[in-house]
């Protein structure tokens, strides 16, 4: 009942951002795009996946105007790694969140994050690639599901 309820507010949201959105081209995407491309390429993860973590970015950011990501140059919603090789900088994090000096480094700690964990090379489409991060650790405190429609509500916002 209450994930309903969560849910239909977050359609309401949905809705009320789309019909108030910025319709140009969102410069911070394609620059993170662009570096997330070249990593999950050179860490030999498949193409669909920088379309899968962007949509990810796009849900954690708000559309790239939450204060985490605002303050941190945080694009996951990532907390700092304490037992893996990382691009973190924490040099002005807030909280327990990551840091990171550039967008580039944020590209490449995804994939090194995903090396650690030794997440899945073999998934297509979304709703696995949800399911296998939850799995891994990625969130906690809400279903695979739940996650997925966040992901999917503001998918489609961004058009």
């Amino acid at each position: 009942m209450l994930e309903r309820l969560l849910l239909g507010a977050l359609m309401f949201w949905a809705l009320l951002s789309v019909l108030f959105r910025n319709t140009r081209t969102n410069p911070i995407a394609e620059n993170l795009e662009s570096d997330l491309r070249n990593f999950i390429r050179r860490y030999t993860y498949p193409k669909s996946y920088v379309e899968f973590w962007m949509d990810v970015s796009g849900m954690e950011t708000n559309n790239y105007t939450s204060r985490i990501f605002k303050n941190n140059l945080n694009p996951w919603g990532m907390k700092v790694a304490k037992r893996r090789e990382t691009t973190q900088s924490n040099s002005y994090g807030l909280d327990t969140w990551a840091a990171y000096d550039s967008l580039t480094d944020a590209a490449q700690d995804i994939c090194l994050w995903m090396d650690a964990v030794k997440f899945s090379k073999n998934i297509s489409q979304l709703d696995a690639f949800v399911t296998e991060m939850k799995s891994k650790g990625y969130f906690v405190g809400e279903s695979a599901f739940t996650y997925y429609q966040k992901v999917l509500a503001q998918k489609k916002i961004k058009g």
